[in-house]
């Protein structure tokens, strides 16, 4: 990291498969196609390009990957004492083209976001950064809850002036949240814990906070479960357990099946991915199950998740698993 940002070179490193300790490092959690860049120089959200962007075969559906970015994450991470020199990002990390890569992937996700250092979140996307109050899709994406849960801290990047700064001062102070922001690159970028930005925008109402969407549904979930993160007690790991099938019933993917691999980790359970096809959601989740339920003591800590929904009539014991969708959000049929 130290390379690009005073070089400017990107060096790609490749290790053997069967290594993940090979040096720290500092994973990144986005949504593959993030806001849009504003076009008016007068909005707070316009995104000044001086380095550029670049795209990933197999993955031109995705946003480019700016470099400015870039050195907005590795500026941060290293101002965190992170003592490493490697920044792990899937859009370059996996080769996008073969199946049998992502495959194995797949399967090591969780290992890759429990074993970094850091786990820096884009909740605007990989294109630019956003502001705290523009509503983003990152919340409702399938791979959320693992990228946060899995690592021991989580930070959030976000454009950030001095003044909007000192203006969240006194509503942290009234929500008794600790001062938890810190500027990256003065006047224009800044970055926060995980958590206390969570509580942030589910306690202030005097001033919205919308990077992680106005339905606090999934946020009240995903703050339950990072609250739970070190869980000991038998009582508190239950209760994790059900915050994270609550949080993958509110989330959504482009490929339904990612809705299970992407927590069959934090529930320490392995599925092959070549096993299913991507539409295989129904499949996976039952196999899920099964080998959730096949622990001693285990309990089926899905079914009060989401009661207030219909029951599946493929799986009675589940709710109604909402609709995928590219644009982020989780659709439930005949539910307004």
């Amino acid at each position: 990291m130290r390379a690009f940002l005073n070089d400017r070179q990107l060096d790609i490193y490749e290790y053997p498969e069967s290594s993940l300790n090979c040096n720290p490092y500092v994973a990144v959690s986005y949504v593959w196609k993030g806001n849009p860049l504003v076009a008016d120089h007068s909005s707070p959200s316009y995104w000044i390009k001086e380095l550029g962007t670049f795209s990933i075969e197999g993955a031109e559906d995705g946003d480019p990957i700016s470099l400015d970015v870039l050195c907005h994450v590795c500026s941060a991470a290293l101002s965190c004492q992170y003592s490493g020199s490697h920044l792990w990002l899937d859009r370059l990390c996996i080769v996008q083209t073969p199946k049998k890569d992502k495959a194995w992937q797949i399967r090591q996700m969780y290992e890759i976001y429990k074993r970094c250092k850091i786990c820096c979140v884009l909740p605007g996307g990989i294109q630019r950064l956003v502001s705290l109050d523009e509503d983003t899709a990152w919340i409702e994406r399938a791979w959320t809850p693992q990228e946060v849960i899995a690592p021991h801290r989580s930070i959030v990047i976000f454009l950030a002036n001095e003044d909007r700064i000192q203006q969240l001062e006194p509503v942290m102070e009234r929500l008794m949240i600790s001062s938890c922001i810190t500027e990256i690159f003065p006047g224009l970028s800044a970055y926060s814990e995980l958590r206390p930005l969570l509580k942030l925008s589910l306690g202030s109402s005097d001033f919205p906070i919308d990077v992680f969407g106005r339905n606090r549904a999934p946020i009240a979930a995903l703050y339950g479960a990072t609250i739970l993160q070190i869980s000991h007690s038998y009582v508190e790991k239950e209760i994790k357990k059900q915050m994270i099938w609550r949080c993958a019933l509110m989330r959504t993917s482009p490929r339904p099946v990612d809705m299970v691999f992407s927590i069959m980790g934090l529930l320490s359970v392995d599925l092959d991915p070549g096993q299913f096809e991507k539409h295989d959601r129904l499949k996976a989740t039952i196999a899920l199950t099964s080998k959730t339920l096949s622990y001693i003591g285990a309990k089926a800590s899905w079914l009060t998740a989401a009661y207030q929904l219909e029951p599946c009539l493929q799986i009675s014991s589940f709710p109604l698993l909402p609709e995928t969708s590219v644009g982020g959000k989780a659709i439930y049929p005949n539910v307004e």
